[in-house]
């Protein structure tokens, strides 16, 4: 029994030290995977701010309110070792973007006006910036948005700022920034509605880290002033005219439904959805230590081996008989 405990363990250490000493010379990947995982579904604007060219978006949500990090294990072996190969925060809109787009064909369309649709001359006319913040500037960053929303003169039905207000905003944001992630736009879908040519983006926003458990996403999403949005009421308008339509509803003898078509149509299209898509691999990386941990383990079990068949020869005689045959047939 001793003897073939001790064949057994002396066996499967010189396997393991074989694999060992090949893995050091040539990495032996383990795992390799794609793996998704969402951040943040349906989440509304926080804040909406007006600026001399542009109009912005600005959406705060808890990166381990989906378990992020549960992407990948946080602790590895010492014989592992992950390589991670890209990791990109995809941020989605509820946006059809039809570009170079005919507005006249558009507007006579009732499919595309309940369509939420946006219409810019080049996708260029928006932009997406993510960062990321420790949770003790978000609540900082949260109590000046409450109070520049206070000092706001106008409507209360959209969350507005403008000028300065905003930019003291996004400034702060810059300021405590532990991480800033530019967005590129890539197209998912062509499509048609009636005579209008529509794409569907998202933005693809490549980190070269794990978002940290704790901290929190700001994502900044903004367009083009002339860009064009539909609306309930019907036809498609400038969507700073749109923001002046809500601010100022009572200049304009706006009824309550009216406004409420209004603001729905402002807000839904920018409905925020974000995802972390990651490539990764784990690798069998030894280092000289556990290559002579494993020798040493062989050389013990080697050593026990001798000092049993020096006790025991006769357990042995099988096998001494079998190596004699074996030597007398290869010598010829």
């Amino acid at each position: 029994m001793i003897k073939v405990v001790l064949f057994a363990l002396a066996l499967s250490t010189a396997i393991i030290l074989a694999l060992l000493a090949v893995a050091y010379f040539h990495q032996i990947t383990i795992v390799y995977r794609d793996d998704s995982n969402g951040l943040v579904f349906r989440e509304d604007p926080k804040i909406i701010g007006e600026t001399d060219d542009k109009i912005c978006y600005i959406h705060i949500y808890d990166i381990a309110q989906r378990g992020s990090s549960q992407i990948l294990p946080t602790q590895y072996p010492e014989l592992y070792r992950l390589n991670i190969n890209s990791i990109n925060i995809s941020i989605s809109y509820d946006i059809w973007i039809g570009i170079n787009a005919s507005i006249k064909s558009a507007s006579t369309n009732r499919t595309v006006l309940t369509a939420g649709t946006l219409l810019l001359n080049s996708i260029k006319d928006a932009s997406v910036r993510v960062f990321e913040v420790n949770k003790s500037s978000s609540i900082e960053l949260e109590r000046i948005i409450r109070e520049e929303l206070r000092r706001s003169q106008y409507s209360d039905y959209i969350p507005l700022v403008v000028g300065e207000g905003y930019r003291r905003v996004i400034d702060y944001v810059e300021q405590v920034a532990i991480k800033e992630m530019m967005c590129s736009p890539s197209r998912l879908f062509t499509g048609m509605i009636s005579n209008l040519t529509v794409y569907r983006f998202q933005w693809l926003c490549p980190t070269s880290d794990l978002p940290h458990i704790g901290n929190v996403h700001v994502v900044e999403m903004c367009l083009n002033r002339g860009a064009l949005i539909s609306i309930l009421l019907g036809g498609f308008m400038r969507i700073d005219k749109v923001i002046d339509l809500v601010a100022n509803a009572t200049r304009y003898n706006l009824s309550g439904d009216a406004i409420k078509a209004i603001v729905y149509s402002l807000t839904l299209p920018f409905v925020l959805d974000s995802i972390m898509a990651m490539n990764y691999n784990i690798v069998l990386s030894p280092q000289a230590v556990h290559i002579w941990r494993a020798l040493a383990f062989l050389l013990a079990f080697v050593s026990g081996i001798f000092l049993h068949y020096r006790l025991r020869p006769e357990e042995y005689s099988g096998f001494i008989r079998f190596f004699r045959r074996l030597r007398r047939r290869i010598g010829g």
